[in-house]
Order: structure tokens, then sequence, then C-alpha cells
């Protein structure tokens, strides 16, 4: 609906609302009942053209959503032999660490992950066995 012919309807409403005021009464009531029917027209004009504002802005943003295009699935990083070869190792120690004696009734599955992890590196003959035996630690 244009401008030209939405104030072509309301004065097309409003000239009926003051005639039609004119023949059912008399008096002062016409004016009365005249505005209030102007008011009540222009009232519901407004919200129409409210309503019909909120109702395309609504489409719009539904058809915009709907023509988005979807993402596509990242794919999934390559894992590298030497990764996967201390996966099965944590793997193994984890499945090593359940059957244990001193581990096998407790239900939170104690894992490796849940230890302390000590890490002695260097080069070969620098005392890294016997400084880890004789730390005191028990195994």
């Amino acid at each position: 609906m244009t401008i030209k012919s939405l104030f072509f309807c309301l004065f097309l409403y409003v000239c009926l609302v003051w005639v039609g005021s004119a023949y059912w009464n008399t008096g002062p009531e016409i004016q009365h009942y005249g505005l209030l029917f102007t008011a009540i027209g222009l009232i519901a004009v407004l919200a129409f053209i409210i309503g019909a504002r909120l109702f395309g802005w609504w489409r719009l943003s539904r058809a915009k959503a709907a023509a988005r295009p979807t993402p596509a699935p990242k794919p999934v990083a390559p894992v590298h032999p030497d990764d996967e070869a201390m996966n099965a190792l944590v793997a193994e120690a984890n499945a090593a660490l359940a059957k244990a004696p001193s581990f096998a009734g407790r239900r939170d599955g104690a894992l490796l992950s849940t230890m302390p992890l000590y890490l002695l590196v260097g080069p070969e003959g620098s005392g890294k066995t016997s400084t880890f035996l004789n730390s005191g630690l028990e195994l």
C-alpha cells in the first residue's frame, strides 16, 4: 500500500465518520462521536502500519537467515604418528594402572592424567636413572 492510497483511505474514513456522526446524532453529540471515531480510526491505521512494518522486518530476517549458507564442517586435523604412539602408550599405562592391586578398588578409575608426571631429560650417562631411583619416590 502506497502512502497516497493510505492517505486516500484515511480521508474517506474521516469523511464517512463525520457524515455518519451527523446522520445518527444531533446537537453537540455530533462533535463528540465524530472526534471519538476519528481517533479510533487513526489509532487503528497507526497500529496497522506498525504491525505491517514489524511483520515485514520479521519476514526479512527469516529470509536472510534461510539464505545464509551453513558453515562447512571443519576438517579433522591429521594426527601425527608420534602423537598416535604417545596416545597408545598412555592408554597402555592407564590399563596397567587399572589392573594394579593398589588401584583395583577405586571407582574413580585412577587415570595416568590424575597423577603427577616426572620427566627427566638429558644425555646418556648423565645420571637420570640414579637420580630417579635415589629420589625417594614410591614406585
